[in-house]
Order: structure tokens, then sequence, then C-alpha cells
């Protein structure tokens, strides 16, 4: 979103035929506040690029972002995407972050100083009041921006080892405090804007969506993908690549089992969410897309977790899929 109304981006009608003429931010808070309505959720996940580059009021533009979750008493998390600071005008992650910590219904903070970035930090989620068993655990990492680079064009900074360093500390030490209350079936997400280098990888196996342009994002690999693994994470939702929408698995090396076998475990799952705002990009080449948000669902009691889109013009969930189920990776 940006200062003032906008202006849309690769509008289409319901038959896909281009629009052309409206405000960017009133279509986008229309398009949130209808899913929002559809689906009552009991989180949002606000992952990156809420505000569009070089706007000239960071503070008013980020009350319009989450106005449509405080407006509904609905709990929301924010990470920063590339954009969310650039710019003469823009305000720091620090800054932006210090305005979302005074807001109602938020959960997102700035996480530890010494750590690179801004909005690592990680939201427990329990069963039903007032049980104190963990049923999930989100993390949520601050992917950084773009950087000069001779490699590649645009190139971005990569999950830093501290950031990596502190989500395996943080998640054994959670997991270690979960072990008095014997939950197996307790399942770890994250959330970060910026894809990891796994999502270009060409052994993706994707289902339930579209790579419609090609994966963008750091040309040097941190491999903090392996300490998603390492830690049994089973999913990590991003965006940054508007018209991008799939769920996908890389298979995992082959491991010894107990009783000797090989088995190739999947996992976790690398879910785009989407582009869902009118102020940004929703095409590529001549072809135009619909709006669209993704949405995630934990059960408490088997473990499970599904995800779905939203559409726009769509009345009905699209591309739903059986992530998990007893905590464990269901491959499709």
């Amino acid at each position: 979103m940006v200062t003032g109304p906008g202006v849309c981006k690769d509008a289409s009608g319901s038959e896909g035929q281009p629009l052309s003429g409206f405000e960017a931010d009133p279509l986008t808070v229309d398009f949130l506040e209808n899913v929002l309505d559809a689906e009552r959720p009991d989180l949002v996940t606000v992952i990156g690029d809420q505000l569009h580059h070089d706007i000239l009021d960071s503070q008013s533009t980020l009350f319009k972002v989450v106005a449509p979750m405080v407006d509904r008493s609905i709990p929301f998390a924010v990470v920063f995407g590339n954009h969310d600071d650039e710019g003469a005008h823009a305000l720091s992650r620090n800054a932006q972050m210090q305005i979302l910590e005074t807001l109602p219904f938020n959960l997102a903070h700035a996480g530890p100083a010494d750590i690179d970035g801004v909005s690592n930090y990680y939201i427990q989620v329990f069963g039903t009041a007032p049980s104190p068993v963990p049923m999930a655990t989100l993390f949520f990492i601050d992917s950084h921006g773009q950087v000069p680079s001779e490699v590649h064009n645009p190139d971005y900074k990569p999950i830093q080892r501290s950031q990596i360093q502190w989500f395996t500390e943080t998640s054994r030490t959670l997991r270690k405090a979960r072990e008095k209350h014997q939950n197996p079936k307790h399942v770890s997400l994250a959330f970060q804007h910026i894809p990891l280098p796994e999502f270009a990888n060409s052994n993706l196996i994707t289902v339930r969506g579209h790579r419609r342009e090609p994966t963008e994002g750091p040309s040097v690999n941190t491999h903090f993908y392996d300490a998603l693994v390492e830690e049994g994470v089973m999913a990590l939702g991003c965006g940054h690549d508007h018209v991008n929408d799939f769920c996908g698995l890389l298979p995992r090396k082959q491991e010894d089992t107990l009783n000797g076998e090989k088995t190739s475990q999947p996992g976790p799952w690398l879910c785009y969410g989407g582009g869902s705002g009118f102020g940004g990009y929703m095409s590529y080449g001549p072809d135009r897309y619909h709006r669209r948000s993704r949405v995630w669902e934990l059960d408490a009691k088997t473990g499970s977790v599904t995800t779905w889109k939203r559409v726009e013009y769509a009345s009905e969930r699209v591309d739903e899929l059986v992530l998990l189920v007893g905590g464990e990776v269901v491959f499709p």
C-alpha cells in the first residue's frame, strides 16, 4: 500500500480481461476484508512488502494495512519484505516495528537486538484454554532486502548465520520445554518474505498452484533450509514472487530407518502465498492473474495442517491441500 489511494496495477475482470482506471488501496482493503469475513481467522500473518517503496508517509500507510484486522479484533503478526523500508522518506524497520508494537492485536516484535534483522521472533499456539500444551510454534524470520551484486541482478541478502543460530537454539529450547507435555503432534511452521534458494530447485515437486515466474531470491545459500529440516519445521510460507502460488516438496536424502531399510522422507513444504495487493504487479508476460491469499488451518487434536487459497472472484476455496497429518508430512 502507499500514501493515498495508489494506482492499480494489472487488474483483471472475472474472465481475465484487463481493467484500468481503478485506485489500488481501496481494492486491496476490500479484497482483504472479504477474505477475513469469509474465513474468520484466529491469526493473520503479514509476510512482507505491505508498504510500497518510495512512499511519503510510512506510519499512516501501516495503519491502513492493519486496520482490517484491528477493526475485527483479529490478532496479527508481521515480518518485513524488501520494499517496506526502501526510499528517502521511508521509516526504518525498527521505527515501523515500534509503531506496530503500540497497536492492539499486534503479536509482532523486533526480536533479539544482537542478531541480524528486525522481526525475528516466534509465537506459540495453544489448544483450548486453559491448556498448557503448545500445539504449534510459528517462527517469523526477517529475510532482509536487495543488495549490490556482480553475480545476479536483482540479488538479496541471505538469511544470516546469527539468525540461523538463534532459530536453532530457540527451537531446541522450546522442544525441551515441551517434552514434559508429551505432545507428539506438535507442529512447527515458519514464515518469511523472500523465498529460499530451494524454491528454485529443479527437484522441487510442485502441487496445487503454479510457477508463473522464476523464483527471485538470494544467490548465496546459507542453508537455512537445512536448519528447518533438522529442527522438524513442516512448512515454510513465503511471498515476494507475486504470481507464484504453489506448494512444493523437496525429497530428502535417503536416511537409515530403525529396521535397516532406506527411506526418503519429503519436507518441509515450501509454499508461496501469491499477491494480494492491487498496488503491486500481478502479471508475467502478457497474462494477468487474480489477487489471492493463502489460508492455513491447524487442527490441535490430529496434528494436521491444511491449506488453501482465497482468490478474487472465486466463492469457494481454491487448491485445497492437506500438508500434514499426525504431525507428519503428507506426500500428495
